[in-house]
């Protein structure tokens, strides 16, 4: 947080500055005035002028890193559960249609975390319905996205594996030490996550496959996107833990219920994962062209209200000092001689000669 001004008056931190004397203000410096019945206007009580709130970036007010813990507990909220329970039923549902059951349930899942992704952009902590009217743009598109997002990771290191000289099954040593296939890894680990950002967003599948699209945006996101690449590795760790404990869940002698239970465990992690990415993009996403700029400013005193009374009368501006001596005209001479002005004479009925009609 930057360090904030104080106010001359009182001393306190200023979280407005006045358009009119340009004094920056505390809350007891300002009232919120009724205008119009239905309209409130912030003024200075100093010169009766409006104000405008000093505002500060984002990333200022609270950096991403500091965030994240934020995000851990976040999936155990009361929105993040909600969300955990309905989608748990739903797959669970689904896994009894077979493959086709499971692709459909993979689909909904990948839109799930994609809506979070925007929803966490947008600055929302709440769970919000979601209309999946549409088959094809609400459901089938995220999973292709999610689909590529993880091919990213691991098909470019297979096509190697496959392609390069010599058997991988004659010197499986010999495979973990080629400089290429790990340089294949951590390249599709760096770009993965920036690519799933843009197709969340709502970037094309060409755009995420652009690879100079996606790797301008990661450098523009610098440190903080590496911070975000380290969390998701280490969750991708937590999330593959996870699916063995549902694995066991699942094993349990009871009908549909351990299953539902596997289910919400697998959705944890994935629903951390969606939460910091959107965090990312909430603090600065306007650095990769996500938004108004003016979205990303908030209020440098944000949830503190002006405290001050407003006069019934406005108050009076003390006047304008002249910076120039009055200037002195003689007085205008009276004429010499005086106009003579002819009065209008009154006519004599009696001599007015008879009207003359056509």
């Amino acid at each position: 947080m930057p360090v904030l001004p104080r106010c001359e008056q009182h001393r306190a931190h200023a979280g407005w500055k006045c358009q009119g004397c340009k004094r920056v203000l505390c809350p007891d410096c300002v009232a919120t005035k009724r205008v119009q019945v239905v309209t409130d206007l912030d003024v200075c009580l100093r010169c009766g002028e409006l104000v405008e709130p000093l505002t500060v970036h984002r990333s200022q007010q609270q950096a991403f890193a500091a965030r994240i813990p934020g995000a851990l507990v976040w999936p155990l909220s009361k929105a993040g559960l909600i969300a955990i329970a309905g989608l748990a039923l739903v797959r669970a549902c689904f896994s009894y249609l077979g493959s086709l059951g499971w692709a459909l349930g993979a689909c909904l899942f990948a839109a799930v975390c994609f809506a979070f992704i925007r929803s966490t952009a947008r600055g929302s902590d709440d769970f919000d319905g979601y209309d999946f009217g549409d088959f094809f743009a609400d459901m089938l598109v995220p999973g292709v996205k999610a689909l590529v997002g993880a091919a990213v990771v691991w098909v470019p290191a297979v096509v190697w594996l496959v392609m390069r000289p010599g058997s991988v099954l004659a010197d499986p040593l010999a495979v973990l030490k080629d400089p290429v296939l790990w340089a294949l890894l951590v390249g599709g680990v760096l770009y993965a996550p920036m690519a799933i950002l843009v197709g969340a967003s709502g970037g094309s599948l060409l755009g995420m496959l652009n690879p100079v699209y996606v790797a301008r945006n990661a450098l523009r996101l610098g440190g903080n996107y590496v911070l975000m690449v380290g969390v998701l590795c280490a969750l991708f760790v937590a999330w593959f833990l996870s699916l063995g404990v549902g694995a066991m869940v699942n094993a349990l002698p009871m009908p549909f219920f351990p299953r539902v239970l596997d289910y919400a465990i697998a959705c944890y992690v994935p629903f951390v994962a969606a939460r910091v990415m959107g965090l990312l993009l909430y603090t600065h996403g306007d650095e990769v062209g996500y938004g108004v700029e003016s979205e990303y400013l908030v209020p440098v005193l944000q949830g503190v209200a002006p405290r001050g009374v407003a006069p019934d009368e406005p108050v009076a501006a003390e006047a304008p000092k002249r910076s120039y001596a009055p200037i002195e005209l003689p007085e205008e001479e009276a004429p010499l001689v005086e106009a003579s002005v002819e009065k209008p004479r009154e006519l004599d009925p009696d001599k007015l000669p008879p009207l003359k009609v056509e």
